[in-house]
């Protein structure tokens, strides 16, 4: 009789301890925080990055266009203004690196018929050959505050063929390159990585936006970079 009292007040206890759900939320709160915690701390770390991006691109268009707007030479202190205001415009901790390059097309020269020789050389002298489209354009000037990054070269230009616009000879444009870096506050699976923009504008006042002065070879033997 003993053993039949214990067995059905152990079956009571069990069906009664099945029944209770007192501290299920605590058990599933448990179970859940560690994933709630994380996709928390990765919607951040997203959200994050794209404001960064979105940051950086606005502010490689608000360069552009303040270069764009210049009506005298630039100087190295213009230029390293402007890269505060880049910075200014980025979150604490987060700087960028500039790079301002100006552009232009060649002028091609006809030199025609040469005195003195003859016609028919001229009818079966061999055509010219033909010029490439990226060897039309030229570095006029290429400058990075605080040497951030190095200056373009004419022969770098092959690279952007696809991102200059078409532009009739004589003409010039500015491009404006910006770089940030990001590294993601949280570990969540966001690798750092270099937020890069490119903006090409044509000058809004002028024919040319120049540096220190619109010569021959312009900016290019300053020395005060």
């Amino acid at each position: 009789m003993t053993g039949d009292k214990t067995m059905k007040r152990l079956k009571t206890l069990l069906h009664s301890f099945n029944r209770d759900q007192d501290g299920t939320v605590i058990i599933e709160a448990v179970l859940m925080l560690p994933l709630m915690i994380w996709v928390g701390l990765g919607m951040y770390a997203y959200w994050d990055g794209y404001q960064t991006t979105n940051t950086s691109q606005k502010g490689a268009y608000v360069i552009a266009d303040l270069v764009s707007r210049q009506n005298e030479p630039m100087s190295r202190s213009d230029l390293e203004g402007l890269n505060q205001v880049m910075n200014f415009m980025l979150s604490t901790g987060e700087t960028a690196k500039l790079r301002v390059t100006s552009i232009g097309r060649k002028i091609s020269h006809d030199d025609g018929d040469h005195e003195g020789e003859n016609d028919d050389e001229h009818e079966h002298a061999p055509a010219p050959a033909p010029v490439a489209d990226d060897a039309e354009f030229e570095v006029l000037w290429s400058k990075s505050p605080y040497l951030a990054m190095p200056a373009l070269t004419t022969a770098d230009l092959a690279a952007y063929s696809n991102r200059i616009p078409m532009m009739a000879e004589g003409d010039t444009v500015i491009m404006v390159e910006t770089e940030v870096g990001f590294t993601p506050v949280f570990d969540v699976g966001l690798d750092p990585l270099t937020i890069k923009d490119l903006i090409v504008t044509r000058p809004r006042f002028l024919p040319q936006v120049c540096y220190h002065d619109c010569d021959e070879h312009n900016g290019h033997e300053h020395d005060d970079d």
